[in-house]
């Protein structure tokens, strides 16, 4: 999008999706290996979310009110989905579902990407 530390989470959360998805497909890893990746991911896109949507706020976006209601939503479908794995009832399909499909491809990749023409507009106008 090409604010610094938007697109620094934006490769943070992309590299943590991947090291999640490495260590589910390892037999050999232990489950509270997988809970604290889960975690990370989580808590990482929890931070994102709320810088994400103070720099929106402030570039004056006008889909702010949904983009933060999409950001509420996929944070109660991590909360549930952290709940069942450490219950021991969460499936590999629903985690790989949500990292990948609501997450990575559905979030940062296709909803982010509407705000992304708004950054550089403002950028432009912060150079003049």
């Amino acid at each position: 999008c090409g604010h610094p530390r938007i697109d620094a989470d934006h490769r943070q959360l992309y590299l943590l999706a991947n090291r999640l998805l490495e260590h589910m497909q390892d037999p050999g890893i232990h489950p509270d290996a997988l809970l604290a990746d889960m975690a990370q991911i989580f808590e990482m896109a929890r931070q994102h979310f709320l810088f994400e949507e103070q720099v929106l706020a402030q570039y004056g976006y006008e889909e702010l009110a949904a983009h933060r209601q999409e950001h509420q939503h996929l944070l109660k479908k991590a909360g549930q989905l952290m709940a069942a794995a450490q219950a021991g009832t969460l499936g590999n399909d629903a985690l790989l579902n949500f990292i990948i499909q609501e997450l990575v491809v559905g979030h940062m990749s296709q909803a982010d990407r509407r705000y992304f023409p708004l950054m550089k507009t403002c950028d432009a106008r912060e150079a003049v």
